[in-house]
């Protein structure tokens, strides 16, 4: 069970929160626009696509 909801959980944390601080935190800004946080989000966004499909019956 710890596992389940964890998954996402850090899934959020790793990849998808960074991308969220460096659209809006003004120190951050400076690492917007890079090829590598689209990168970084879609992995995100494929991660907890694949825990969601896990959770279907």
């Amino acid at each position: 069970m710890i596992e389940t909801l964890g998954g996402p959980i850090i899934a959020c944390l790793l990849f998808l929160m960074p991308m969220y601080a460096i659209r809006r935190v003004p120190a951050l800004r400076q690492y917007s626009g890079q090829a590598s946080n689209v990168f970084v989000v879609l992995i995100g966004l494929i991660a907890l696509s694949a825990i969601i499909y896990s959770f279907m019956p």
